[in-house]
């Protein structure tokens, strides 16, 4: 594993609309590492950990096998994206893009190479 947050907030960020990223403990809510502005990570953080947790717990028994790939949370003016890290356990990623200038299943996309780019 090659974890790097700097690298994978930057992919995050390249996507057209991201106003900003971070790298967030799942335990703590605890902003790791972030990247742009325009959302104050360190007091969104806390909650979208706790939304995590309990989703996960909800899901747990039914996708023992699969697990949460995303969560999308859809504002009026913004997407808001949790994507948990398989390695290490217990880091989600979060990203914040302008709706009106990102394509959802591009930011989505650029989630999913940042993390798969960490677990290489």
């Amino acid at each position: 594993m090659n974890l790097n947050p700097e690298t994978l907030l930057g992919t995050l960020m390249q996507t057209e609309g991201a106003l900003c990223a971070g790298l967030i403990d799942a335990a703590s809510g605890m902003v790791l590492e972030c990247a742009g502005d325009g959302v104050d990570l360190d007091l969104a953080a806390p909650g979208c950990a706790e939304l995590l947790q309990a989703a996960l717990r909800t899901m747990a028994p039914h996708c023992a096998n699969d697990g949460i790939e995303d969560i999308v949370i859809s504002l009026p003016q913004q997407y808001h994206l949790l994507r948990p890290m398989p390695n290490p356990q217990g880091l989600f990623l979060y990203g914040v893009f302008d709706r009106q200038r990102t394509n959802l299943a591009l930011a989505r996309r650029s989630a999913q190479t940042a993390q798969q780019s960490a677990a290489a």
